[in-house]
């Protein structure tokens, strides 16, 4: 899980050495703001965050174990 934080840390200081770099902190806020909303919206997505009650329930019971499992693990490292 530490290795997923790491990367956004990376990722960050990248940002923000290229913000400095070429005074355009509407760069760094750009990149940084699409670093963060892409796996946001990916781990949405893989939970079921944007369907209605109804269609949980019908992906619910039409899941195996395994893929809600595997959709959970993906979600939290994207998260």
């Amino acid at each position: 899980m530490y290795k997923y934080f790491f990367i956004g840390l990376v990722l960050t200081i990248i940002n923000l050495f290229l913000g400095v770099n070429f005074h355009n902190w509407n760069l760094l806020f750009n990149i940084t703001a699409l670093a963060v909303l892409i796996p946001f919206m990916i781990s949405g997505i893989l939970i079921g965050a944007f369907v209605s009650g109804d269609r949980m329930r019908g992906n619910f019971y039409s899941e195996t174990k395994e893929d809600r499992e595997s959709n959970r693990k993906w979600a939290s490292k994207f998260f």
